[in-house]
């Protein structure tokens, strides 16, 4: 019944992708010329002619479309003038960043608010859930830009720790190619750092990361607890928990055991999101702290019109939406064998 599901989930993910990818091609193709970008003032018309040929952009939308699309299917998603690269090796190239701050971000917020709605949830109504509420209540409204801004002035101002950056220049100068020979596996430099047994690299690379992953984890952890304080809570209200109660189970047993798996089947839903949200919502974050991510190079080719670029970055955030409302499904469905029989 399982393996039906998740046949099911991913066939049905098809004609989203392909409304999708109709969607985000059309409305890029409204906001200017796409050919715009390749043109430069010292071109002849014959240039600019051959420029428009080269990309089709002199044929209807609808073959313009086409031609995209089978580039698409073939790993080709244009060339951004914003990075001087193919859009698919620039992607490449600055998602690692991001995603090295998105995991260790989401790590923390998932553990940090399942700790703290756990414990709202249990006391609630006492100092200890009004003071979670206050907690959670302050990371959701607080400005993503202002609390970064403060980070990064009391970690480089005040206590001269760390500045913006993966790496400080020494340690880029010291290691980094062409200077060095450190080498690359995953793109992720604490990991990498292990995996060339260079402490010195690690540590640095830990240190850089503080600010911005506090940043994203004290936003998105107000989430996490909210949904599962409230979730425990309609839980708790539940009859079962009187029956376990009464068969002489603990209380501490009955909330580990069965109110807690109960109210983590909402949660895995909004993690999920949050994750993709991290990797695809991290611009001001990663502009603050000159991350060199994938949100600050869809920020900086959005500012030029980079249409290939745009186009490139929204099709693979969608694809990450659509691959990880899957996961989160198919998580749900094991949790919750009703699911399935929907």
């Amino acid at each position: 019944m399982l393996l039906k599901y998740i046949i099911f989930r991913i066939l049905s993910a098809i004609p989203t992708l392909l409304g999708l990818s109709i969607l985000i091609f059309s409305l890029t193709r409204l906001i200017g010329d796409p050919a715009a970008i390749y043109i430069h003032p010292d071109m002849t018309p014959e240039d600019i002619q051959r420029v428009r040929e080269m990309y089709h952009f002199n044929d209807p939308i609808y073959v313009q479309y086409i031609y995209w699309l089978k580039g698409v299917l073939h790993g080709d998603l244009g060339y951004s003038v914003t990075a001087n690269m193919p859009v698919m090796e620039a992607i490449k190239s600055y998602l690692p960043a991001t995603i090295e701050l998105a995991l260790y971000a989401f790590a923390l917020s998932v553990v940090i608010g399942i700790y703290l709605g756990s414990k709202a949830a249990v006391n609630k109504d006492k100092p200890v859930d009004h003071m979670v509420r206050i907690i959670a209540l302050s990371g959701y409204s607080m400005p993503v830009f202002w609390l970064a801004l403060m980070l990064l002035f009391l970690f480089y101002r005040v206590f001269n720790l760390v500045g913006p950056g993966r790496l400080s220049l020494a340690i880029r100068f010291k290691y980094m190619p062409p200077y060095g020979d450190f080498k690359f596996y995953t793109g992720l430099l604490t990991i990498d750092a292990l995996l060339n047994g260079n402490l010195e690299v690690f540590v640095d690379a830990v240190k850089h990361l503080i600010p911005p992953v506090l940043t994203q984890t004290y936003i998105h952890l107000a989430i996490f607890t909210r949904v599962l304080r409230s979730s425990m809570i309609e839980e708790m209200s539940k009859g079962y928990v009187d029956f376990a109660l009464s068969k002489g189970l603990s209380y501490k047993t009955v909330i580990r055991e069965y109110i807690r798996r109960n109210a983590y089947i909402p949660l895995v839903n909004v993690a999920g999101l949050q994750f993709v949200g991290l990797v695809s919502g991290v611009v001001l974050t990663e502009t603050v702290f000159n991350w060199p991510g994938l949100g600050r190079f869809a920020a900086n080719a959005a500012m030029q019109l980079d249409h290939a670029a745009i186009v490139g970055f929204t099709l693979f955030v969608g694809m990450l939406f659509v691959i990880i409302n899957i996961i989160v499904d198919i998580l749900q469905a094991y949790l919750d064998p009703r699911i399935r029989l929907e």
